[in-house]
């Protein structure tokens, strides 16, 4: 069993990795591999090794506040790059000449035929 939640720990850690390099393909597959593995960790454990699965578990689990927090700061910042290319885009379509998107020759380039 503790074999099992060691591997947790060291793929949550992975899984922070991966957050920060942006990698979220190896992300999905870790997140893969972890929940093949969670169901082991669900099941009943002895006396014994409780404490030490719980100690390593609260680990896992304090890493993905962590995690959460990451990708919560990614998602704020990627809306943010959005909201400025659409203000860019917007901007862009100020500069084309009145009435433009009316006239379907416009935008073609030295057409001969």
């Amino acid at each position: 069993m503790q074999q099992v939640a060691e591997r947790l720990l060291a793929l949550a850690e992975a899984q922070g990795r991966a957050i920060e390099a942006e990698d979220f393909e190896l992300f999905v597959r870790l997140t893969d591999e972890r929940a093949d593995l969670q169901h082991v960790v669900a099941a009943p454990v002895a006396p014994g090794d409780a404490a030490a699965l719980r100690a390593v578990l609260e680990r896992v689990a304090d890493l993905d506040r962590r995690h959460l927090a990451l990708v919560q700061r990614l998602r704020e910042a990627t809306l943010s790059e959005l909201h400025q290319l659409r203000r860019g885009q917007g901007a862009l379509g100020g500069y084309a000449r009145p009435g433009a998107a009316l006239d379907p020759a416009v935008g073609r380039l030295d057409e001969r035929r």
